[in-house]
């Protein structure tokens, strides 16, 4: 095509084009999470890093739900924030409506749990992961989350299901203590992204032992519920050393349900939003 500079229209830039070329060129690399601990915590650390026996992350609602009901004695221990993310309307108590990711140290021993309610994205999940791995060295780690039922090609249409996947590490720690797991593992191939992922993958370069208990999002919200306590209760069976913090009753999934269910706008309210 030809274009006669004397006769034709010269190409017109907008102020609009203006201003998005002005935010990209001003744009900058996303910052690493900051991870604070409470005063009372601040004594526990070595070398800056806070080093527990066992930690464990819960990264969907579901598995929030159930993890901060656990029947033991939780304390604040501190808080991972995200740079540029509003801590507005955040309640003094922990609530399923906040967008926050508090440690939680459990009956003040040596293990820590990490509520993650806010969404991290897919490209800041590796400096999430690391962020954490930083200030946090455990013995022992277990990843609970749960990705829609698109991300498996498996037909699991009756029923929810849970995976598991271990680092080296772990593995080979569950086969020195001869403890078998019923729990599948994730199949070759298939897709898991992500926070899960990054964390996964974090402990495995490091070589640490890491098991990740991923869970699909099928089925109605009580028979998911009950779907996690299940393979949960599984899961700790096979595991070494002590979790029994992490026995969930069926009173827990009851009130789980009731905290997901109140959390959830209502429908009346999600019309006229």
């Amino acid at each position: 095509m030809d274009f006669d500079p004397l006769t034709a229209d010269f190409p017109q830039r907008l102020e609009f084009d203006e201003e998005q070329e002005a935010q990209a060129q001003g744009k900058s690399e996303p910052c690493s999470p900051l991870v604070l601990w409470a005063m009372g915590e601040q004594t526990q650390l070595s070398d800056g890093c806070m080093k527990v026996a066992q930690l464990v992350i819960g990264c969907s609602r579901d598995w929030l739900a159930l993890l901060r009901l656990a029947p033991c004695k939780l304390e604040i221990a501190g808080s991972i924030i995200v740079v540029d993310h509003s801590l507005a309307g955040v309640c003094l108590q922990p609530h399923l409506k906040d967008s926050t990711c508090l440690s939680v140290r459990v009956n003040g021993q040596s293990s820590l749990l990490l509520l993650c309610q806010y969404a991290v994205p897919d490209e800041q999940a590796v400096l999430w992961a690391e962020a954490v791995y930083s200030a946090i060295r455990p013995e022992q780690t277990l990843i609970f989350a749960s990705q829609p039922s698109r991300n498996y090609s498996i037909d699991n249409s009756e029923d929810p299901s849970c995976y598991m996947l271990n680092t080296d590490q772990a593995r080979s720690a569950a086969s020195h203590a001869d403890r078998a797991c019923d729990i599948p593992l994730l199949p070759a191939g298939q897709l898991l992204t992500g926070l899960p992922a990054a964390l996964l993958s974090l402990c495995q370069v490091r070589q640490l032992k890491a098991t990740l208990l991923v869970s699909d999002q099928a089925g109605g919200q009580h028979t998911r519920l009950r779907q996690l306590q299940s393979s949960l209760a599984i899961l700790l069976k096979a595991l070494p050393g002590s979790w029994n913090w992490l026995n969930l009753g069926e009173d827990i999934v009851r009130k789980a349900a009731k905290d997901l269910e109140a959390a959830s706008p209502s429908t009346r309210a999600s019309l006229y939003a």
